[in-house]
């Protein structure tokens, strides 16, 4: 195989983008689905706005005695699949 002397942009070509598709697309399908939301929710602000969970303090946090209850509600990404 002959290698070629260049930038790297001259040997894999311009991909807007398609490199970062193609990491997330690896790691979903060697580490599984879970590990790369969980990646994504790290590098993007908006998209960790969307799957981070509400929580309404005055509907899901019951305090007793003893203890203290959080209810999560379900995030908006959850919200959209129920549709």
């Amino acid at each position: 195989m002959k290698r070629e002397r260049g930038t790297m942009t001259s040997v894999l070509g311009a991909q807007d983008g398609k490199d970062f598709l193609f990491l997330f697309d690896l790691l979903a399908h060697t580490c599984g689905l879970e590990s790369t939301l969980r990646v994504l929710t790290h590098s993007d602000e908006k998209f960790y706005e969307i799957c981070k969970p509400n929580l309404d303090v005055k509907e899901h946090l019951f305090l007793e005695e003893d203890k203290l209850k959080i209810v999560w509600g379900p995030a908006d990404i959850e919200r959209w699949l129920q549709v």
